[in-house]
């Protein structure tokens, strides 16, 4: 009864430790990673052109 124990803890042990090594959750990180470089970039150009097509905007509703 015991060694059956042992050997059950064993195998518990050896599916935790091939679980840890397992990389099924880092393409889930890359794809992460990658949108949020995609936004931040995205947030950085449209502050920057924002402020020009807002200048563009405010001149044609002045001009109408």
């Amino acid at each position: 009864m015991l060694y059956s124990a042992y050997s059950r803890l064993a195998i518990a042990v050896a599916d935790l430790r091939s679980g840890a090594r397992s990389e099924e959750g880092q393409g889930l990180i890359e794809y992460a990673l990658i949108v949020s470089l995609i936004a931040i970039v995205a947030i950085a150009a449209l502050s920057l052109t924002g402020t020009n097509i807002t200048s563009i905007l405010n001149k044609i509703a002045n001009d109408v």
